[in-house]
């Protein structure tokens, strides 16, 4: 259910608003830049480095990307099918579940209040 990609520097891995096409990110090596544009001002509000997830609000609540990603430098990363993920969330006790999606929709908030 992973599959293994490649992006070149300044390559965009999903852009700001696009649907949750069912996937997330691991990346491997290379280093991602996560940013908004703002009255047409890029402002970067944080970097991917190897070993860490991307993509993962929307792999939660299925909402659209809250962020666009561009390679900085060449990236390897695994594509994971979120299947793998939802199959592990529904065996997690409601309760939990309500956690997370309460805490992704207060983030969610938190970023459109202070426009990131």
């Amino acid at each position: 259910m992973a599959n293994e990609i490649s992006l070149d520097k300044e390559d965009h891995l999903f852009n700001k608003g696009e649907d949750y096409n069912n996937m997330i990110y691991i990346l491997q090596e290379g280093t991602l830049e996560v940013f908004d544009e703002r009255d047409g001002k890029k402002i970067v509000v944080g970097h991917i480095q190897a070993g860490e997830a991307v993509g993962e609000m929307s792999l939660l609540d299925g909402g659209p990307r809250s962020a666009t990603v561009i390679a900085k430098t060449k990236c390897s990363l695994l594509e994971i099918q979120a299947k793998a993920y939802t199959d592990l969330v529904e065996s997690w006790p409601k309760w939990y579940q309500v956690l997370v999606k309460t805490l992704l929709d207060r983030l969610r908030q938190a970023n459109s209040r202070v426009n990131v």
